[in-house]
């Protein structure tokens, strides 16, 4: 069995329920980890404006959700490429209490990791040129494309940029000058993969951002750290008469269920507790009532996990089973003491019994009397 850990964190606890089998299962996880660096994720993207370096209020989220269509007069490069685009939302529902995780959640974060993995090769903000001029005609404010310029990489707003700008609005009407300040050093390089500007931080930064200290790429691979800790922490698996689901045969498979069947039930000449001593007879309504549903199971590995996760319909739930309890009829009770050498009650298909337990008395006077147990 899978060990708990012995943490004080809060955790959500979910029940599951599949509508087709009725099985149930209590999904545990710890969500704190996660929530707190997304939330603070979120709250960093909400700056805008001169936190930024923008003219616009646009925040920093919506910047995002439009990365790959924004163009600019400086941008050497603007194609239009695919951006970062709609993940939040499905990350909120990571964190709410009333939602289960299941293997779509998992393959939408490993998706999203991708999708952000292909951004930080293709398209990365980092690395997005400005021609920046660096000397200039004072008069007609004309410069060489060749040799007047830098190229910088990650943000424009730099000394040179800022420079020009104001030199330019001087002398022109309708033309303002540029009243922020510079980006910061850390937001531009004259070489790729070194600048961090705000969007960068957003997406990539590990901790090392002055405005978003963890992108969202690692906001999604807390979530996958979050979703391989998931516990299922019980099964409650119903094995009834409907032909849906796990049947006893199936339930057999299981070494410990087996075996705690055989000590209720016994073996030939050796009656268990749910077995009547005298006559025989399998006490079906008492171990389909009591004795069964009492009993609770550890799950012993991964493989069992599977393997009653799939019997009850919950194969796409998140999760390593911890342990599983058994909901019975009394016609699969019979089933299963039939399936360990339990015979038929010839005339009363609705009776079995245990072999070797009764020797001289009839069968027939036993079940005249109503010896059931």
């Amino acid at each position: 069995m899978v060990k708990k850990k012995n943490q004080k964190t809060k955790k959500s606890r979910i029940t599951i329920r599949d509508p087709k089998t009725g099985n149930a299962v209590t999904q545990v996880f710890d969500y704190s980890k996660f929530k707190k660096i997304f939330n603070m994720w979120k709250k960093d993207c909400k700056k805008s404006g001169e936190d930024l370096r923008s003219k616009t209020n646009a925040t920093l989220f919506e910047m995002i959700q439009n990365h790959g269509r924004y163009t600019s007069p400086h941008r050497a490069n603007t194609a239009n490429k695919k951006g970062a685009g709609k993940i939040v939302e499905q990350l909120d529902k990571l964190i709410t209490n009333s939602e289960k995780l299941e293997t779509p959640d998992t393959q939408f974060i490993d998706n999203a990791i991708e999708m952000l993995q292909q951004v930080e090769k293709t398209n990365n903000p980092r690395n997005i040129p400005y021609t920046i001029p660096k000397t200039f005609n004072r008069k007609t404010f004309e410069y060489d494309l060749e040799s007047d310029v830098d190229v910088v990489y990650g943000h424009y707003r730099t000394p040179n940029y800022l420079k020009y700008r104001n030199a330019k609005a001087a002398v022109k009407e309708n033309m303002e000058s540029e009243k922020g300040k510079p980006a910061p050093a850390l937001w531009f390089s004259t070489k790729e993969n070194t600048a961090k500007p705000p969007m960068w931080q957003a997406l990539f930064a590990e901790g090392d951002g002055d405005v978003v200290n963890t992108g969202l790429l690692y906001v999604l691979i807390a979530a996958k750290d979050m979703v391989k800790e998931v516990e299922l922490e019980e099964l409650i698996i119903k094995i009834d008469d409907d032909g849906k689901g796990a049947t006893a045969k199936d339930l057999l498979k299981i070494p410990k269920f087996k075996e705690e069947m055989i000590k209720l039930m016994g073996t030939e000449g050796n009656p268990g507790p749910g077995t009547n001593s005298t006559t025989g007879i399998l006490r079906d309504s008492h171990l389909s009532n009591t004795a069964i549903p009492a009993l609770k199971f550890e799950v012993n590995n991964l493989k069992q996990s599977d393997f009653l996760k799939d019997l009850a319909g919950h194969e796409n739930t998140i999760g390593t089973l911890q342990s599983f309890s058994v909901i019975i009829s009394r016609r699969q009770v019979r089933n299963i003491g039939l399936l360990l050498g339990f015979k038929k009650v010839e005339g009363k298909k609705d009776t079995v019994f245990l072999p070797g337990v009764v020797k001289k008395m009839d069968w027939r006077q036993i079940v005249k009397g109503e010896i059931y147990g």
